[in-house]
């Protein structure tokens, strides 16, 4: 206001017309703001767009008619301020600025004057309706008065007031839109009955300009923790500066030479009046930094005598005013309006928007194995400062390493990623964790919600009634503002808020924290909605998880199966067969080294010389002629049949294995496969149902036969074939393989169909090569990777299904044993015993195995009923399926490779040379790598690897002999060639393997 009277430039005014005025006093200024600031306490806005209006004119943004115009506006309501206003103007100014507001002033006193009287004409009216509603009762007839003489309705305002009789003093106002008046002793009255808020009366605030609209503030603010939300608590450093800034400016040095004796006008004071505008937005970070270096350097006020310097004067004043100065900017920091530009200038750094966990850490070396240097080119003077660091502090913080988790977690180990005890639970405890998650889900969402309604409820009722008032009093809507008063809605009361309204849950409360009078009727309405909902909801969950609580339990107890089963699967791995094979020779030498518990042994050399095979094999034992065969066929057919079923070529392909090598291999009767084999044809002649040649031995459906004849009829494809009891008409799928004539005649296959093979080359070698052949006990397969993991696959299947049937024979189960379990969710009858199933047997394992290929039974319903069945072989039984899929998705990519049927072609005649016979493989494939031999007599089946560049040895190591091969071999042990151990050390046979390859049949 000084700066007013003095002018722009700050200098004194040049001399006016009449006397020049006396110096302002500052009391008078001072008392003229403190009137504008409590007369303007319900819009608090008006006085600082005073405020904004003079700090704008002091830096000479806004010239002194500017000024007197917005003045002029922002109090034309109030005449006493305006005249007073006159008296800070400059003396160049005052007639034409007198003038000026003259003229306002007087409008704004008619204005007055005539609300006044309009104001107490309604009183009248009122006065004189209820004196008429009151004659109507008896009571005695007052004393005449003299009439009044009724007013035109032509005469001006002033003659009509006039001529109304003199009304009492109204107690009473009638607001802007109102209907009826109201005192101001009432709004006294509604503003104590207010408990949960504030009640002011004021009109509403307009938006100012580019303001942040409601979904603006929301996304850029985020939820708050608390509503009202908290202003920014001081730290300790703040407090000290304040206590020490409050020190300085008691000195007297920049006290002023004559104290005022009011506390107002302190230098601290003066120092609180500039923190007041700073944080109201007036001023900026900068110009509050230079008002207050005057201030805590000279005072506030001229200084005259010893002290008319102030403190610039004194060197320990002058110094320790520069240590506040700079106190006081790092206390600024992210403080005030201006502080969201700091914080946007980190938002753009590279790690703005990064947690330490998602920071990439290229470094491999770490300090230690859970933490890790910053990178490189991190800020950490932007993100890394706060107040009252001194370099004592940096010397023992931390700001180089920042926890990473360990190596092997693959990240950080966050209170949100850890999971107590990391430990694989079986799918029963998964399914009851994840009943008892969405149990808490549903519980805890009922109970915040609940406890927000709890809270909202009385706060809503006082809301509600603090409306209806003030419908009643007639007063417009919008007069009465409501603000919820400090810490009345917690975090979890408002998150409980955001929730019921998903995506738009921010805005709600946004707007709930701006205009609470509108928001919690609504609010609070729609908690008691979902609060219904949501309890009924969970009443209809609940027979759900009761029912998965009451099936899961039994299996979440048994916390052996699910490791049995995963290392019986871990057996029937690819990799881990492909392992045992190659590395025969090291498992004999280091038995420690093989996965224990498994059914294949290894040994060097098999002891019965008519084998002839000296290579380090793996062995596994399958009963030849054994029902288990068939069951074992029967889900294989059964899985193929549900793979494929849009794939009829390669079912087709799968049916011809079964037909023509399958059968053949191990010796299996007909009928076994024969339907699959009509279902999977197609009706044509291919590279797989090839055309067999006129005059071959071949199997049927009927019985053993020759081709008479090929007939391609319109029907299809038909066969004449001479039988033991006479001829048959055949289609291509009842002819299942080729026999041995047993007079060397041999047929191969060619495109797509069979002939006879003239070249002698396989049937004839050197003396040496004839002499070595294997013994027809025996079959002999050399095959690819993928026919050696289909049958070790297969005869794993075969082996794991006959310890199941012979353990379910032995102990057969009777009585369901789930009727005696402990279960204490169980609630009624098992539904099983109500259904009527009593067979727990072998056949009914098989039914529900089908049911689980065909998808119409879970994993985990069929370990379930494996467990009733017996609870000592669950992991087995629960491992058949995964053993299904695995063998049969092999048998299909051996049907695409299509490299075994014209393998076993070669391979299927008896009393051949193995080396000529490998060699002959070699020329169809160069994956043959796999030798297979399987001994008819008691089912085992030796596997053997030889990759291209080895060659089979065809000669014994050592002279010993051992032509017993009937000795039943225990299942793990190592077989030798010799019987007598002595002769012949483990240590040395690798040695003794080198020599005796030297002497191999080339």
């Amino acid at each position: 206001i000084n700066n007013i009277q003095k002018g722009p430039a700050g200098g004194a005014p040049g001399a006016a017309e009449g006397t020049q005025q006396q110096p302002l006093e500052f009391d008078h200024a001072i008392n003229y703001v403190t009137t504008i600031k409590k007369r303007f306490s319900d819009e608090p806005e008006t006085y600082k767009k005073f405020l904004e209006i003079l700090h704008t004119y002091q830096k000479e943004q806004r010239g002194i008619k500017e000024v007197l115009e917005e003045v002029s506006v922002l109090f034309s309501e109030h005449p006493d301020l305006l005249r007073e206003f006159t008296y800070f103007l400059p003396d160049a100014v005052q007639s034409e600025a007198k003038a000026q507001l003259e003229v306002v002033v007087k409008e704004a006193e008619e204005r007055k004057r005539l609300k006044t009287a309009a104001a107490a004409a309604a009183t009248a009216t009122a006065t004189a309706a209820n004196r008429q509603a009151a004659a109507t009762a008896p009571r005695v007839a007052p004393a005449p008065r003299a009439p009044v003489a009724a007013p035109t309705p032509t005469a001006p305002l002033e003659q009509r007031v006039s001529s109304q009789p003199p009304p009492p003093v109204p107690s009473a106002s009638i607001a802007f839109g109102a209907t009826a008046p109201r005192s101001a002793e009432r709004e006294k009255e509604i503003h104590r009955s207010a408990v949960y808020g504030k009640v002011t009366f004021g009109p509403t605030r307009p938006p100012r300009k580019n303001a942040l609209t409601v979904s603006q503030a929301a996304q850029k603010n985020g939820r708050p923790t608390m509503l009202p939300p908290l202003p920014t608590q001081p730290t300790t450093a703040e407090t000290a500066f304040f206590e020490r800034a409050k020190r300085h400016l008691s000195r007297k040095e920049l006290a002023p030479d004559k104290p005022s004796g009011r506390v107002r006008h302190t230098p601290y004071a003066e120092f609180l009046k500039c923190m007041h505008l700073f944080a109201s937005g007036v001023l900026n970070k900068d110009e509050l930094v230079l008002l207050l270096r005057g201030l805590f350097v000279q005072g506030h006020a001229p200084k005259s005598g010893i002290n008319a310097g102030g403190g610039a004067s004194n060197p320990a004043i002058a110094n320790d005013a520069h240590e506040l100065l700079k106190e006081f900017e790092e206390v600024l920091i992210s403080r005030g309006p201006y502080a969201n530009q700091q914080n946007r200038q980190k938002d753009k750094s590279k790690y703005g928007a990064k947690r330490t966990r998602d920071f990439e850490y290229r470094d491999p070396k770490r300090a230690t194995p859970s933490y890790a240097e910053y990178p490189k080119d991190y800020p950490k003077d932007l993100f890394m400062t706060h107040t009252g660091q001194t370099e004592d502090d940096a010397k023992v913080l931390n700001d180089t390493l920042v926890s990473v988790g360990a190596a092997d977690t693959g990240g950080s180990m966050s209170p949100e990623d850890y999971d107590a005890v990391r430990i694989r639970r079986n799918i029963y405890e998964e399914a009851m964790f994840r009943i008892e998650d969405e149990r808490f889900e549903v519980d805890m969402a009922i109970e915040r919600n609940a406890l927000a309604m709890r809270q909202i409820e009385p706060i809503a009722e006082e809301v509600q009634m603090l409306r209806e008032g003030e419908e009643k009093d007639g007063q417009p809507i919008g007069r009465l503002q409501y603000k919820l008063n400090p810490r009345t809605l917690n975090s979890i009361q408002i998150n409980a808020i955001g929730r019921i309204y998903g995506d738009s849950g921010d805005e709600v409360i946004e707007h709930l924290s701006r205009n609470p009078l509108a928001v919690l009727p609504i609010v609070y309405q729609r908690l008691r909605q979902k609060d219904q909902e949501w309890r009924k909801q969970k009443s209809e969950l609940m027979p759900r998880w009761k029912t998965g609580c009451e099936a899961n339990y039994e299996g979440s107890m048994d916390y052996l199966c699910y490791p049995q089963r995963r290392a019986l699967e871990r057996r029937f791995g690819l990799d881990q067969l492909r392992e045992e094979c190659k590395m025969a020779r090291q498992y004999c030498s280091s038995p420690d080294k093989r996965m224990g518990g498994g059914a294949v042994s290894f040994g060097l050399s098999v002891p019965d010389r008519s084998a002839v095979l000296y290579e380090p094999y793996a062995v596994v034992e399958v009963k030849p002629q054994s029902p288990i065969h068939h069951d074992a066929v029967k889900l294989l057919m059964h899985h193929v049949q549900k793979k494929c079923e849009t794939r009829l070529d390669v079912r087709e392909k799968v049916g011809r294995i079964w037909t023509e090598f399958m059968i053949h291999f191990f010796d299996y009767p007909s009928h076994w496969v024969i339907d699959e084999a009509r279902e999977s044809f197609r009706g044509k002649i291919n590279n797989f149902v090839v055309q067999y040649a006129t005059g071959e031995r071949v199997m049927t459906a009927l019985g053993e036969g020759t081709i008479q004849a090929f007939m391609d009829t319109a029907e299809g494809p038909r066969y004449r074939v001479k039988l033991a009891f006479g001829s048959a008409i055949l289609q291509p799928y009842a002819i299942l393989h080729n026999v041995d004539a047993k007079d060397g005649t041999k047929y191969i296959r060619r495109d797509d169909e069979m002939i006879k093979e003239t070249d002698s080359t396989m049937a004839e070698g050197d003396d040496g090569e004839s002499s070595v052949i294997v013994d027809k006990k025996f079959k002999l397969l050399f095959g690819s990777d993928c026919i050696y993991l289909f049958l070790r696959l297969y005869s794993f299947l075969v082996s794991l299904l006959d310890d199941i049937q012979r353990c379910l024979r032995s102990k057969p189960t009777v009585v369901d044993p789930s009727l005696s379990y402990y279960n204490p969710i169980k609630s009624g009858p098992s539904e099983h015993k109500a259904n009527g199933e009593t067979k727990l047997d072998f056949a009914a394992v098989m039914s529900k195995l089908r049911d689980v290929i065909s998808k119409t039974l879970s994993h985990k319903d069929f370990e379930a009923f494996c467990r009733r069945v017996n609870r000592d072989i669950v992991h087995k039984m629960a491992a058949l399926p995964r053993l299904v899929e695995k063998c049969g998705d092999i048998m299909i990519k051996v049907s695409e490779e299509d490299l075994l049927p014209r393998l076993f072609d070669i391979c299927q005649y008896t009393g051949q040379n193995p080396v000529t016979l490998r060699n002959a493989c070699l020329v169809m494939s160069p994956d043959v790598s796999y030798r297979i031999q399987y001994n008819s007599s008691n089912g085992r089946i030796y596997f053997s690897y030889l990759p291209e560049g080895e060659e089979l040895s065809t000669v014994p190591v050592g002279d010993g002999d051992d032509d017993d091969d009937d000795d039943e071999m225990e299942e793990g042990e190592v077989e030798d060639d010799y019987e007598d151990e002595d002769d012949m050390d483990l240590e040395h046979e690798e040695e003794d393997l080198r020599a005796a390859k030297r002497m191999k049949m080339r």
